[in-house]
């Protein structure tokens, strides 16, 4: 179940690296279209020509912030691949460790020999060196995610500003009704 919702995860985060790439490519191409609208006022549209390099520079930051993000993001999906493999080797691995001792215990004492000592101290290790795997994956995924919310945070600020500015310029256009 848990391998279920890592993949889950996993699935949910590049669809939304996918969706924040689109709107930053939105954002700038808005930008790029009111820098030209209020070029073509001439002195007129001097205000809006702030409002629009406003827009543009916050346009810009949020296009860096997201091309990072999505970034993170793929670092984080990777992470979680990597996670998921680990995992499932893992729990086969435990699986077939003690399918082994069950045989071992139905053969009775006089199957214990070197080669049997040998075999499960190799698969233990197998499963130990694994299992830290699973630990280290876990860990660059937690920090993945840390970043990831710095990113968004950010992301949510530039928001801010960006309200601020369209809010500047549907004053700005009333001005001028």
């Amino acid at each position: 179940r848990r391998i279920e919702a890592f993949k889950k995860v996993n699935l949910a985060l590049m669809e939304k690296s996918s969706l924040i790439l689109s709107m930053a490519e939105t954002i700038r191409t808005l930008s790029m279209n009111a820098t030209i609208a209020a070029s073509k006022l001439g002195s007129r549209g001097a205000t809006l020509q702030v409002v629009s390099e406003s827009l543009g520079s916050v346009s810009d930051d949020s296009q860096n912030v997201t091309k990072h993000l999505a970034s993170d993001m793929g670092s984080v999906v990777l992470s979680l691949d990597r996670l998921i493999f680990d995992l499932a080797s893992t729990k086969l691995q435990s699986e077939i460790s003690l399918q082994f001792i069950e045989e071992i215990l139905q053969q009775g004492s006089e199957f214990h020999d070197v080669r049997l000592e040998r075999s499960l101290h190799t698969l233990f290790e197998e499963m130990t060196l694994r299992t830290n795997q699973v630990f280290d994956h876990l860990g660059i995924a937690k920090r993945g995610m840390t970043d990831i919310q710095a990113q968004v945070m950010k992301l949510a600020r530039n928001n801010k500003t960006l309200r601020f500015v369209q809010f500047s310029g549907d004053k700005e256009s009333v001005a001028w009704s």
